[in-house]
C-alpha cells in the first residue's frame, strides 16, 4: 500500500454551526509487487482518523480511532 497525495481534512456536516475540521483522510492505492517497480492496481483504501484538540477531554486525547475503507475502482 502506497499513500497518494496529501491528507484531506474531514468537515463536519452541522447546520447549526460553520464547518470545522473534525478528521483527517488519507488515501493509499494498493501496488502489486516492490517499489519501484510495482504495478498499480485498483484497490485504494480511504484512512480516516479522528482529529483530536488540547482542548478536549483526556479521555478523548487518549483514544486512537482509525476508520479504514477498502474500494475497488473501475
Amino acid at each position: 500500500w502506497k499513500a497518494t497525495g496529501r491528507d484531506k481534512p474531514v468537515l463536519s456536516s452541522s447546520s447549526s454551526s460553520p464547518a470545522s475540521v473534525i478528521g483527517m483522510r488519507k488515501t493509499l492505492v494498493f501496488y502489486r509487487g516492490r517499489a519501484p517497480n510495482g504495478r498499480k492496481t485498483d484497490w485504494i483504501i480511504h484512512e480516516y482518523r479522528l482529529q483530536t484538540s488540547q482542548d478536549a477531554p483526556t479521555q478523548v486525547r487518549n483514544c486512537s480511532v482509525l476508520l479504514l475503507s477498502l474500494l475497488l475502482e473501475n
